[in-house]
């Protein structure tokens, strides 16, 4: 069995009591099992991305590594006792992720601000880079996904991950735990009068410092505002000269079935229209490589 369809065996957690409930549905009802990210991204690193990269006979041992939208660094740390060899180099816009990155001394790994991405010692500079769940809360994908492929060494793999717009919960809104919004699949479709409506009383401040989903106003706006689709970043592999080596769709991806206690599923019947694709895929998995 693919090893990413068994993941959640390997996730000791029960299972969630829904099962007659649509399975698009039953992850915003289940339990949450991080509070903190750094956890989440750790055990994300084991569970998820290492299976991956063994699906995928990648071996980072030995390799330049960038990780660029890293958060805490929590995927570096899932990662290094794996793969020891590797070296590690991440960014990330936000300087508080950064610090706590910083201050967990992870081996073999730095930690530097997105900016630095234009530091010229660093194009073509690496043998794996890791863009998981970040594209669709940037504000210009193309112009990320340019300093991505000129980091990239010719003929290594990139590896990107995003959940598309169109999707159940493709808004993100299944974050907002102590929000009814959780519950609401294709919320984030509706026009910005009614969506904000819905949203008015759920202010960031509502969430503690620090938690998992502090700020995720923020991250609503700028997933409305980008918008990827499946078919909007296959143009944009196109545009830019990246060869898509691999595309997997889920209708549960492997990071929800990991932080819900869900099973994975693929989305294989539906992914072949693309108009079903976009609504019924909650995860894109890519391995890109540069002509």
């Amino acid at each position: 069995m693919n090893r990413l369809e068994d993941v959640y065996r390997c996730v000791k957690t029960a299972r969630p009591r829904f099962s007659g409930l649509p399975l698009f549905g039953a992850y915003a009802l289940s339990k949450h099992r991080f509070d903190n990210y750094f956890a989440y991204q750790k055990v994300l690193a084991q569970n998820v991305l290492v299976p991956y990269l063994e699906q995928h006979q990648i071996d980072l041992d030995g390799k330049n590594v960038a990780d660029i939208g890293c958060g805490e660094g929590g995927i570096e740390a899932g990662l290094v006792g794996r793969y020891p060899g590797a070296r590690f180099v991440c960014f990330d816009m936000n300087e508080s992720y950064l610090a706590k990155a910083r201050a967990m001394h992870i081996p073999n790994c730095e930690f530097l601000s997105y900016a630095d991405l234009d530091q010229p010692q660093f194009a073509d500079a690496f043998d794996f880079v890791i863009f998981r769940e970040v594209i669709q809360s940037t504000s210009e994908p193309e112009a990320i996904m340019k300093k991505v492929r000129t980091v990239s060494r010719p003929g290594s793999p990139i590896h990107v991950a995003f959940p598309p717009y169109h999707s159940p919960f493709g808004g993100n809104q299944h974050v907002a735990r102590r929000s009814f919004v959780r519950f609401l699949p294709f919320i984030h479709l509706l026009p910005d009068a009614l969506f904000w409506a819905l949203m008015a009383n759920q202010t960031p401040e509502r969430e503690e410092p620090g938690s998992f989903v502090a700020g995720f106003l923020d991250e609503l706006r700028a997933i409305r505002g980008t918008r990827i689709s499946i078919r909007k970043f296959r143009e944009l592999c196109r545009r830019l000269g990246l060869t898509i080596v691999s595309e997997e769709c889920y209708f549960i991806r492997p990071a929800i079935a990991m932080r819900y206690g869900l099973p994975v599923i693929r989305n294989s019947l539906l992914g072949r229209a693309p108009l079903l694709r976009e609504i019924a895929t909650s995860g894109a998995l890519y391995l890109l490589r540069k002509e």
